[in-house]
């Protein structure tokens, strides 16, 4: 059963513990990152290279008021990605996701995970709102769940900016 839970650093722990090649991904600093995983470091960091996606997660988890609040989108016990935004009084905000397996045939898992996301922001919000680098390859995704909610999107200063309002 999937499902989207607040993060705990226990959890994140513990799949790290569990699953290397993530712990190796969250720990490698955004130069060496791979280009599937750069597109979203570029998206968070500024000209930051020596960061790590852990770092990011590090801090949002301590100052979640201030940065970003992440929240882990799980299959049974398993977390398979994580979701980092911001949240207004009535509206989601600049939404970043991590899949843990990006490469997965047809984006399936993301495309789940998002969907899952979005699912409950809408359940609680009246606006929900990310956008993405024009060259990021998760556009792909977004397009398609973009139209599912009947939502719309825009293309600016390099961008493409979506939006959801119920």
């Amino acid at each position: 059963m999937e499902r989207i839970v607040r993060a705990k650093w226990s959890d994140l722990e513990y799949a790290m513990e569990q699953d290397k090649e993530l712990s190796t991904l969250l720990n490698t600093p955004v130069k060496d990152l791979p280009k599937n995983y750069r597109f979203l470091a570029d998206e968070l960091f500024n000209d930051v290279e020596n960061e790590t996606l852990y770092h990011f997660i590090a801090m949002s988890l301590t100052f979640s008021i201030i940065i970003y609040k992440i929240y882990y989108i799980k299959s049974d016990s398993k977390i398979t990605s994580i979701a980092a935004c911001h949240i207004g009084y009535d509206e989601v905000y600049d939404i970043k996701m991590l899949s843990f397996n990006p490469l997965q045939s047809s984006c399936v898992v993301r495309i789940r995970d998002f969907n899952i996301l979005l699912d409950d922001f809408i359940k609680k919000y009246k606006k929900i709102s990310w956008s993405a680098m024009k060259e990021n390859p998760a556009n792909r995704v977004y397009q398609e769940v973009i139209e599912n909610y009947g939502g719309n999107m825009k293309e600016q200063d390099g961008c493409i900016h979506y939006c959801i309002n119920k």
